[in-house]
């Protein structure tokens, strides 16, 4: 289950959670919460479970119900807390702040990342063999659409080992990027770049959204390339706190938006 406030690309995206993903949008435009299903990336909460296979069979209440049953973790002492977290960079040293390229700027700092701290390439590439992720011990990073470098961090007990988590991380990520003349921000919506501005990273999925979200909707784009997100994951027992915390994440999920908005 994640409660989280931001959100760069729902579609076809997914999460670290046991079986229930919130995400509050953070920006001007009017506020969102989506609901997803996050069972494909590595080292989520829940025992990995194939997709059902294609079939002409009508669906059952199982088939709805049972992926969020196998989530659940009767023993309250064995739930675990995963956050993610994304950040715009921006490259600064020629005093113009511009939004990062991937050659020139996101690439050099996975780079920096496995030469100086021990991360290795993740198992999803992109166009051409493109390097779009790493992993190291259970955490990976990876990359939205429009550059946004993102840690989906490694379950753990509390509240302290993630901010510990997310502190090194930072410093991981300072180190690397002051050299290369990069600033990262945190930030619900991009401060000052326009849609125009924002490279595209080189990953096929996202080819396919840059095609087919328009044909829904102004705004898709802007949130592929212009959010960022903050999200918590948590663990659950049953269906029943499942349900308790969804409802509670439901009611302040408009408190959330209003903390973290980029409102003046």
């Amino acid at each position: 289950m994640t409660v989280g406030a931001g959100a760069a690309g729902p579609i076809g995206r997914s999460s670290r959670g046991g079986g229930l993903q919130f995400a509050v949008k953070s920006r001007r435009t009017p506020r969102t919460l989506l609901l997803r299903q996050p069972w494909r990336r590595p080292g989520a909460f829940c025992e990995q479970h194939p997709e059902t296979p294609a079939s002409s069979a009508p669906l059952q209440p199982e088939d709805l119900t049972g992926f969020f049953r196998r989530a659940e973790r009767p023993d309250r002492q064995t739930h675990k807390i995963g956050t993610e977290h994304e950040k715009f960079g921006v490259f600064v040293a020629d005093g113009k702040y511009r939004p990062v390229e991937y050659e020139a700027h996101v690439l050099a700092v996975m780079q920096g990342f496995m030469a100086r701290f021990g991360w290795k390439p993740g198992g999803e590439r992109g166009n051409d063999g493109a390097l779009i992720s790493l992993e190291r011990d259970g955490a990976s990073i990876t990359l939205e659409p429009g550059g946004q470098f993102e840690l989906s961090g490694k379950p753990l007990a509390d509240v302290h080992l993630t901010c510990q988590e997310f502190t090194q991380h930072q410093r991981e990520l300072h180190a690397v990027s002051q050299e290369l003349g990069i600033a990262w921000l945190a930030s619900g919506f991009h401060p000052f770049a326009t849609r125009d501005e924002i490279h595209w990273m080189p990953k096929p999925r996202y080819a396919v959204m840059r095609a087919y979200l328009p044909t829904r909707g102004q705004r898709g784009l802007d949130m592929m390339l212009r959010t960022c997100t903050v999200q918590a994951n948590f663990d659950y027992a049953s269906e029943q706190q499942a349900g308790t915390r969804l409802r509670l994440a439901m009611g302040v999920s408009a408190l959330t938006t209003a903390l973290f908005a980029n409102s003046p």
